[in-house]
């Protein structure tokens, strides 16, 4: 696969679809890369660089303040009390 095939498979796709749907998918791809960056400009042209690799990588935005996390850990690992269920919060204010 080369950055030539890949362009030209652009050009035949977009010459091939409506105009209008042409406009708009190309108006909407240059929308995309100015709000959100040239990862998809990247991916599809040899002038913005070399995309990210394809290979798997893990959703960090999920895992949070790994430095809090760890922190808490240690907190409760330290923690002398271990026989009391943790109660919610509503049961604990009405006591």
């Amino acid at each position: 696969e080369t950055w030539y095939k890949r362009i030209w498979y652009g050009l035949n796709f977009i010459v091939k679809i409506p105009l209008p749907v042409a406009a708009d998918m190309t108006s909407s791809i240059l929308t995309y890369s100015l709000l959100e960056g040239i990862d998809l400009m990247q991916s599809v042209t040899p002038f913005f660089g070399e995309p990210y690799s394809y290979e798997y990588k893990r959703n960090t935005d999920r895992i949070g303040d790994t430095n809090a996390k760890e922190e808490a850990l240690s907190m409760i690992k330290e923690s002398k009390v271990t026989e009391e269920i943790p109660v919610a919060l509503e049961e604990a204010i009405t006591r």
